[in-house]
């Protein structure tokens, strides 16, 4: 991609190479690029149903049934240290070292959201026209 889209020069919103065959490979790979997005989004918001199912039950777990289920357990511990991780997203920007990305939905318009149907360099040139 980086290869591509360098190549692919931007003014103003309009591609500006040979006939757009350069930006077009960009654009290729701008196309790649989204669908394995959306396909890692689509897993992400699977996993994140179930991390709110098992949430909710360690919410409303007993101390008997936390001790017994490691999942529970470490839920409860979680909430305690991380302000209450009520989704995967929030959980996952709260608790790792990741700083280039944001898993929010309320970051989406920002550049480092981790979802963005565009790579974060790369906006302009897979949008020219």
């Amino acid at each position: 991609m980086k290869n591509e889209c360098e190549k692919c020069k931007t003014k103003k919103g309009m591609c500006e190479n040979d006939n757009n065959i350069l930006c077009n490979k960009c654009k290729d790979k701008c196309k790649f690029y989204k669908e394995l997005v959306n396909q890692w989004k689509s897993q992400f918001d699977e996993q994140n149903q179930i991390y709110k199912q098992l949430y909710m039950k360690a919410k409303t777990a007993s101390a008997a049934s936390a001790d017994s289920d490691s999942s529970i357990k470490f839920l409860k511990k979680l909430e305690d240290s991380c302000n209450d991780p009520y989704s995967a997203e929030k959980y996952l920007d709260i608790s790792t070292h990741c700083t280039d990305y944001k898993f929010s939905e309320t970051d989406s318009r920002e550049s480092n959201y981790a979802f963005s149907p565009y790579p974060k360099d790369y906006k302009e040139n897979c949008k020219c026209r």
